[in-house]
Protein backbone atom coordinates (compact mmCIF):
# COMPACT_ATOMS: atom_id res chain seq x y z
CA UNK A 1 0.00 0.00 0.00
CA UNK A 2 1.56 3.64 -0.80
CA UNK A 3 1.59 5.46 1.90
CA UNK A 4 1.73 9.38 2.63
CA UNK A 5 4.31 11.21 2.98
CA UNK A 6 4.86 14.68 4.57
CA UNK A 7 8.51 16.42 4.04
CA UNK A 8 8.58 19.01 6.06
CA UNK A 9 12.13 19.48 6.59
CA UNK A 10 15.37 17.96 5.43
CA UNK A 11 17.11 15.91 8.09
CA UNK A 12 20.51 14.64 8.00
CA UNK A 13 21.10 11.42 9.29
CA UNK A 14 22.89 12.10 12.32
CA UNK A 15 20.42 14.66 13.59
CA UNK A 16 17.99 12.12 13.24
CA UNK A 17 15.35 10.62 15.73
CA UNK A 18 13.28 7.98 14.62
CA UNK A 19 9.79 7.62 15.50
CA UNK A 20 6.52 4.97 14.84
CA UNK A 21 3.23 5.31 15.64
CA UNK A 22 1.11 2.58 15.58
CA UNK A 23 -2.85 3.81 15.28
CA UNK A 24 -6.22 2.87 14.98
CA UNK A 25 -9.75 3.97 16.43
CA UNK A 26 -13.17 2.81 17.09
CA UNK A 27 -12.43 -0.27 18.41
CA UNK A 28 -15.87 -0.65 19.84
CA UNK A 29 -15.05 -3.57 22.19
CA UNK A 30 -14.81 -5.99 19.04
CA UNK A 31 -13.77 -8.78 21.02
CA UNK A 32 -14.98 -11.15 17.82
CA UNK A 33 -14.08 -10.33 14.44
CA UNK A 34 -16.80 -8.36 12.49
CA UNK A 35 -19.33 -10.60 10.16
CA UNK A 36 -20.23 -9.95 6.79
CA UNK A 37 -18.59 -6.97 4.97
CA UNK A 38 -18.19 -5.20 8.02
CA UNK A 39 -14.93 -8.21 8.56
CA UNK A 40 -14.13 -6.97 5.20
CA UNK A 41 -11.11 -4.81 4.50
CA UNK A 42 -10.56 -4.33 0.24
CA UNK A 43 -11.89 -8.32 0.27
CA UNK A 44 -9.66 -9.62 2.98
CA UNK A 45 -11.37 -11.00 6.12
CA UNK A 46 -10.00 -9.04 9.17
CA UNK A 47 -10.37 -7.68 12.51
CA UNK A 48 -11.00 -9.65 16.13
CA UNK A 49 -9.01 -8.48 19.26
CA UNK A 50 -7.21 -11.59 19.16
CA UNK A 51 -5.28 -10.94 15.74
CA UNK A 52 -5.74 -7.61 16.24
CA UNK A 53 -2.97 -8.30 19.20
CA UNK A 54 -0.96 -9.94 16.78
CA UNK A 55 -0.43 -7.46 14.25
CA UNK A 56 -0.14 -4.60 16.48
CA UNK A 57 2.85 -6.54 18.61
CA UNK A 58 4.35 -7.45 14.98
CA UNK A 59 4.41 -4.25 13.60
CA UNK A 60 5.87 -2.98 16.83
CA UNK A 61 8.84 -5.83 16.53
CA UNK A 62 9.42 -4.43 12.97
CA UNK A 63 9.29 -0.72 13.95
CA UNK A 64 12.02 -1.40 17.11
CA UNK A 65 14.07 -4.00 15.04
CA UNK A 66 14.70 -0.39 12.79
CA UNK A 67 15.53 1.26 15.70
CA UNK A 68 12.42 3.38 15.98
CA UNK A 69 10.47 4.60 19.40
CA UNK A 70 7.05 2.78 18.69
CA UNK A 71 3.97 4.19 20.79
CA UNK A 72 0.83 2.63 20.07
CA UNK A 73 -2.27 5.64 20.03
CA UNK A 74 -5.64 5.97 19.49
CA UNK A 75 -8.51 7.92 18.47
CA UNK A 76 -11.86 7.49 20.49
CA UNK A 77 -14.81 4.99 20.42
CA UNK A 78 -12.63 2.50 22.22
CA UNK A 79 -16.00 1.33 24.48
CA UNK A 80 -19.17 1.93 23.80
CA UNK A 81 -21.37 0.24 21.16
CA UNK A 82 -20.07 -2.74 21.75
CA UNK A 83 -20.97 -6.29 21.11
CA UNK A 84 -23.18 -8.30 24.20
CA UNK A 85 -19.01 -10.28 25.23
CA UNK A 86 -17.45 -6.40 25.81
CA UNK A 87 -20.59 -4.59 26.82
CA UNK A 88 -22.12 -7.38 29.22
CA UNK A 89 -19.12 -6.57 31.31
CA UNK A 90 -19.14 -2.93 30.83
CA UNK A 91 -16.55 -2.73 28.42
CA UNK A 92 -13.93 -3.98 30.77
CA UNK A 93 -13.34 -6.78 28.24
CA UNK A 94 -12.27 -4.11 25.75
CA UNK A 95 -9.54 -1.72 28.29
CA UNK A 96 -8.28 -5.17 29.30
CA UNK A 97 -7.24 -6.44 25.69
CA UNK A 98 -6.26 -3.10 25.11
CA UNK A 99 -3.85 -3.35 27.46
CA UNK A 100 -2.54 -6.44 26.74
CA UNK A 101 -1.58 -5.55 22.89
CA UNK A 102 0.14 -2.24 24.64
CA UNK A 103 -1.83 0.77 24.01
CA UNK A 104 -0.10 3.53 25.27
CA UNK A 105 -2.80 7.12 24.89
CA UNK A 106 -6.03 7.19 23.54
CA UNK A 107 -8.23 10.40 23.22
CA UNK A 108 -11.27 9.99 24.53
CA UNK A 109 -14.44 9.44 21.87
CA UNK A 110 -18.26 10.31 21.87
CA UNK A 111 -18.58 6.43 23.13
CA UNK A 112 -16.54 6.82 25.88
CA UNK A 113 -19.59 9.18 27.50
CA UNK A 114 -21.99 6.56 26.72
CA UNK A 115 -22.63 5.70 30.63
CA UNK A 116 -20.95 9.09 31.99
CA UNK A 117 -18.23 10.51 33.45
CA UNK A 118 -18.12 8.52 36.41
CA UNK A 119 -18.00 5.36 34.34
CA UNK A 120 -15.42 6.85 32.28
CA UNK A 121 -13.12 7.46 34.86
CA UNK A 122 -13.66 4.30 36.24
CA UNK A 123 -12.41 2.89 32.88
CA UNK A 124 -9.24 4.85 33.67
CA UNK A 125 -8.64 4.30 36.73
CA UNK A 126 -9.81 1.08 37.82
CA UNK A 127 -12.42 -0.42 40.30
CA UNK A 128 -15.75 -2.36 40.11
CA UNK A 129 -19.10 -1.64 38.52
CA UNK A 130 -20.91 0.06 41.57
CA UNK A 131 -23.93 -1.90 40.47
CA UNK A 132 -22.77 -5.07 39.15
CA UNK A 133 -19.42 -5.51 40.54
CA UNK A 134 -16.66 -7.18 39.01
CA UNK A 135 -18.57 -9.91 37.24
CA UNK A 136 -15.73 -11.93 35.81
CA UNK A 137 -14.55 -12.07 39.73
CA UNK A 138 -10.73 -10.91 39.26
CA UNK A 139 -11.11 -7.48 39.90
CA UNK A 140 -10.71 -5.09 37.42
CA UNK A 141 -7.50 -2.30 37.03
CA UNK A 142 -8.36 0.02 34.76
CA UNK A 143 -6.88 1.48 31.86
CA UNK A 144 -2.91 1.21 31.94
CA UNK A 145 -2.85 3.63 28.94
CA UNK A 146 -3.97 6.91 29.65
CA UNK A 147 -7.09 8.96 28.21
CA UNK A 148 -6.90 11.97 26.89
CA UNK A 149 -9.62 14.62 26.75
CA UNK A 150 -8.55 18.56 26.36
CA UNK A 151 -12.00 19.69 24.93
CA UNK A 152 -14.25 18.19 27.69
CA UNK A 153 -14.01 20.49 30.90
CA UNK A 154 -16.25 20.76 33.75
CA UNK A 155 -18.90 23.74 33.32
CA UNK A 156 -18.01 25.27 36.69
CA UNK A 157 -14.12 25.06 36.91
CA UNK A 158 -13.49 25.35 33.53
CA UNK A 159 -10.71 22.50 33.58
CA UNK A 160 -10.20 19.46 31.65
CA UNK A 161 -11.98 16.54 33.39
CA UNK A 162 -9.38 14.74 32.40
CA UNK A 163 -5.65 14.74 31.18
CA UNK A 164 -5.68 17.04 28.42
CA UNK A 165 -2.13 15.93 26.89
CA UNK A 166 0.38 13.83 27.00
CA UNK A 167 4.42 14.15 26.36
CA UNK A 168 6.51 11.00 25.32
CA UNK A 169 10.39 11.15 24.55
CA UNK A 170 11.27 9.56 21.54
CA UNK A 171 15.18 9.52 20.46
CA UNK A 172 15.72 12.48 23.15
CA UNK A 173 13.06 15.08 21.47
CA UNK A 174 10.01 15.61 23.14
CA UNK A 175 6.76 15.06 21.61
CA UNK A 176 3.23 16.39 22.78
CA UNK A 177 0.11 14.72 22.38
CA UNK A 178 -3.25 16.75 22.45
CA UNK A 179 -6.53 14.06 23.11
CA UNK A 180 -10.33 15.34 22.19
CA UNK A 181 -13.40 14.17 21.11
CA UNK A 182 -15.29 15.64 18.35
CA UNK A 183 -17.36 18.98 19.59
CA UNK A 184 -20.87 17.76 19.16
CA UNK A 185 -20.60 14.90 21.08
CA UNK A 186 -23.74 16.62 23.51
CA UNK A 187 -25.38 16.11 20.57
CA UNK A 188 -25.27 11.98 20.54
CA UNK A 189 -24.88 11.23 24.01
CA UNK A 190 -27.53 10.36 27.01
CA UNK A 191 -27.71 13.81 28.62
CA UNK A 192 -29.05 12.15 31.42
CA UNK A 193 -25.86 9.57 31.83
CA UNK A 194 -24.16 10.45 35.35
CA UNK A 195 -22.05 13.64 34.92
CA UNK A 196 -22.63 14.94 31.67
CA UNK A 197 -25.04 17.95 33.01
CA UNK A 198 -21.80 18.89 34.45
CA UNK A 199 -19.80 19.07 31.81
CA UNK A 200 -19.07 21.02 28.32
CA UNK A 201 -17.35 20.33 25.09
CA UNK A 202 -15.00 22.67 23.65
CA UNK A 203 -14.36 23.83 19.94
CA UNK A 204 -11.92 20.98 18.54
CA UNK A 205 -9.72 24.44 16.70
CA UNK A 206 -8.96 26.48 19.36
CA UNK A 207 -8.55 23.90 22.28
CA UNK A 208 -5.88 21.93 20.41
CA UNK A 209 -4.02 25.24 19.35
CA UNK A 210 -4.40 27.09 22.95
CA UNK A 211 -2.62 23.40 24.36
CA UNK A 212 -0.05 23.40 21.73
CA UNK A 213 0.65 26.92 22.56
CA UNK A 214 1.05 25.46 25.90
CA UNK A 215 3.49 22.85 24.58
CA UNK A 216 5.55 24.65 22.40
CA UNK A 217 6.05 27.39 25.46
CA UNK A 218 7.93 24.49 27.07
CA UNK A 219 9.98 23.69 24.12
CA UNK A 220 7.72 20.95 22.85
CA UNK A 221 7.28 21.51 18.95
CA UNK A 222 6.75 18.30 17.25
CA UNK A 223 2.81 17.38 18.31
CA UNK A 224 0.32 15.07 17.70
CA UNK A 225 -3.24 15.76 17.73
CA UNK A 226 -5.56 12.56 18.50
CA UNK A 227 -9.02 13.50 17.73
CA UNK A 228 -12.51 11.98 17.64
CA UNK A 229 -13.96 13.73 13.87
CA UNK A 230 -13.17 12.31 10.66
CA UNK A 231 -13.75 12.59 7.19
CA UNK A 232 -14.64 10.16 4.35
CA UNK A 233 -13.51 9.16 0.64
CA UNK A 234 -15.18 8.60 -2.22
CA UNK A 235 -16.32 5.10 -3.40
CA UNK A 236 -12.92 4.33 -4.96
CA UNK A 237 -10.86 4.97 -1.78
CA UNK A 238 -8.52 2.24 -0.73
CA UNK A 239 -7.22 1.60 2.81
CA UNK A 240 -4.36 3.97 2.33
CA UNK A 241 -5.43 6.59 -0.41
CA UNK A 242 -7.31 10.09 -0.17
CA UNK A 243 -9.44 10.04 -2.72
CA UNK A 244 -11.98 12.68 -3.03
CA UNK A 245 -11.61 13.11 0.67
CA UNK A 246 -13.92 15.31 2.73
CA UNK A 247 -15.29 15.81 6.26
CA UNK A 248 -15.07 17.98 9.52
CA UNK A 249 -11.73 16.74 9.95
CA UNK A 250 -10.28 18.65 6.63
CA UNK A 251 -11.97 22.13 8.32
CA UNK A 252 -10.33 21.33 11.51
CA UNK A 253 -6.70 20.57 10.14
CA UNK A 254 -7.29 23.86 8.24
CA UNK A 255 -7.04 25.71 11.39
CA UNK A 256 -4.05 24.00 13.36
CA UNK A 257 -1.10 25.54 14.28
CA UNK A 258 2.33 24.44 12.54
CA UNK A 259 3.61 22.08 15.64
CA UNK A 260 0.63 19.97 14.35
CA UNK A 261 2.57 17.61 12.06
CA UNK A 262 0.01 14.01 12.34
CA UNK A 263 -3.51 14.08 13.10
CA UNK A 264 -4.84 10.48 14.03
CA UNK A 265 -8.97 10.67 14.04
CA UNK A 266 -11.54 8.32 13.97
CA UNK A 267 -15.78 8.42 14.57
CA UNK A 268 -16.22 8.09 10.67
CA UNK A 269 -15.41 4.71 10.35
CA UNK A 270 -13.57 4.85 7.21
CA UNK A 271 -10.02 4.15 6.34
CA UNK A 272 -7.82 7.19 4.50
CA UNK A 273 -4.38 8.57 4.92
CA UNK A 274 -4.21 12.13 3.64
CA UNK A 275 -2.01 14.65 3.51
CA UNK A 276 -4.21 17.74 4.25
CA UNK A 277 -3.35 21.77 4.85
CA UNK A 278 -3.10 23.29 8.02
CA UNK A 279 -3.26 27.22 8.59
CA UNK A 280 0.09 28.39 7.42
CA UNK A 281 -0.62 25.97 4.56
CA UNK A 282 1.86 23.03 5.21
CA UNK A 283 1.02 19.38 5.01
CA UNK A 284 -0.41 17.42 7.92
CA UNK A 285 -0.54 13.55 7.82
CA UNK A 286 -4.55 12.92 8.77
CA UNK A 287 -5.10 8.96 8.88
CA UNK A 288 -7.96 6.50 10.40
CA UNK A 289 -7.92 2.73 10.73
CA UNK A 290 -11.51 2.31 9.92
CA UNK A 291 -13.30 0.33 12.64
CA UNK A 292 -13.71 -2.57 14.89
CA UNK A 293 -9.83 -3.36 14.60
CA UNK A 294 -9.50 -4.04 11.28
CA UNK A 295 -6.81 -1.71 10.61
CA UNK A 296 -3.55 -0.35 11.84
CA UNK A 297 -2.22 2.79 10.54
CA UNK A 298 1.48 2.26 10.44
CA UNK A 299 3.16 5.83 10.86
CA UNK A 300 6.97 6.21 10.77
CA UNK A 301 8.58 9.93 10.79
CA UNK A 302 11.90 11.16 11.72
CA UNK A 303 12.26 14.42 13.73
CA UNK A 304 15.13 16.64 13.90
CA UNK A 305 17.44 16.06 17.77
CA UNK A 306 18.71 20.32 16.89
CA UNK A 307 15.30 21.95 16.54
CA UNK A 308 12.62 19.58 17.70
CA UNK A 309 10.41 19.60 15.18
CA UNK A 310 9.14 16.63 12.43
CA UNK A 311 11.48 16.28 9.53
CA UNK A 312 9.47 13.19 7.19
CA UNK A 313 5.92 12.33 8.18
CA UNK A 314 4.86 8.96 6.41
CA UNK A 315 1.88 6.84 6.73
CA UNK A 316 -0.19 3.58 5.36
CA UNK A 317 -2.63 1.31 6.85
CA UNK A 318 -2.21 -2.31 7.69
CA UNK A 319 -4.81 -4.75 7.20
CA UNK A 320 -5.33 -7.26 10.16
CA UNK A 321 -5.54 -10.33 7.95
CA UNK A 322 -7.37 -13.24 9.99
CA UNK A 323 -7.90 -15.62 7.33
CA UNK A 324 -6.57 -18.70 5.82
CA UNK A 325 -5.23 -18.71 1.98
CA UNK A 326 -6.22 -21.25 -0.73
CA UNK A 327 -3.38 -22.23 -2.90
CA UNK A 328 -5.14 -20.02 -5.66
CA UNK A 329 -4.72 -16.87 -3.39
CA UNK A 330 -8.60 -17.07 -2.21
CA UNK A 331 -9.61 -17.04 1.32
CA UNK A 332 -10.71 -20.18 2.56
CA UNK A 333 -14.27 -21.01 4.24
CA UNK A 334 -16.16 -23.67 6.07
CA UNK A 335 -19.44 -25.12 4.38
CA UNK A 336 -21.87 -22.32 5.26
CA UNK A 337 -19.59 -19.99 3.78
CA UNK A 338 -18.33 -18.17 6.47
CA UNK A 339 -14.29 -17.39 6.32
CA UNK A 340 -11.95 -20.04 8.22
CA UNK A 341 -9.53 -17.83 10.85
CA UNK A 342 -5.82 -18.81 10.95
CA UNK A 343 -4.84 -20.36 14.38
CA UNK A 344 -1.17 -19.05 13.48
CA UNK A 345 -2.22 -15.43 13.54
CA UNK A 346 -4.10 -15.50 17.23
CA UNK A 347 -2.04 -13.92 19.84
CA UNK A 348 -1.64 -15.71 23.03
CA UNK A 349 -2.05 -13.25 25.52
CA UNK A 350 -5.17 -11.62 24.03
CA UNK A 351 -7.38 -15.05 23.87
CA UNK A 352 -6.76 -15.67 27.03
CA UNK A 353 -8.64 -12.39 28.09
CA UNK A 354 -11.42 -13.15 25.30
CA UNK A 355 -11.91 -16.55 26.65
CA UNK A 356 -12.33 -15.50 30.28
CA UNK A 357 -15.61 -13.37 28.75
CA UNK A 358 -16.87 -15.67 26.30
CA UNK A 359 -17.85 -18.38 28.60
Amino acid sequence: MTPVSVQLAEVPSEHQAQGNLLAFNDFHGAIDPPIGSGGLVAGTPAGGAEFLATWVKKLRQEGQAAGQKVLTVGAGDFVGATPLVSAAFHDEPAIEILNSLGMDIASVGNHEFDEGTVELKRLQNGGCHPVDGCADGDGFDGAAFRYLSANVVNKQTKLPIMLPVSVKIIGGVPVGFVGMTLEGTRSIINPGAPGIADIEFLDEIETANKWSRLLRLFGIKAQVLLIHEGGVQNATGQPSTCAGFAGPITDIVAGLRDEFGVVVSGHTHRFYSCSLQNASGKPVAVTSAGSNGTLVTDITFTLDRRSRTFGTIEAHNVIVENGIRNPDGTWAKDALGNFLRNPALIDPAAKVIADKYRT
